[in-house]
């Protein structure tokens, strides 16, 4: 899967969700587990992604819990000539 597929899968997954903090937007790993088939290739994509700029993430306490919650950074992918 290329990097504009992975961006395709991972755009719908953001969704409002009620931190500690207020309201951030974003996705967790659960999501693009479930998206992507496996927590290998999830973690392997947003590897990728974080490195190319593409995904940023944020830590934020959920229901008494801490998790990383990423969202899409606007950033443009790479293209190939």
């Amino acid at each position: 899967m290329n990097i504009k597929e992975l961006l395709d899968k991972l755009r719908p997954l953001e969704a409002a969700h009620e931190t500690a903090h207020g309201p951030r937007t974003g996705f967790l790993m659960a999501d693009v587990t479930r998206a992507l088939g496996s927590l290998s290739n999830a973690s392997n994509a947003l590897t990728l992604l974080l490195a190319e700029g593409l995904v940023e993430g944020e830590p934020v306490i959920l229901k008494g819990d801490v998790h990383t919650l990423f969202r899409l950074s606007g950033a443009v992918p790479p293209t190939v000539h």
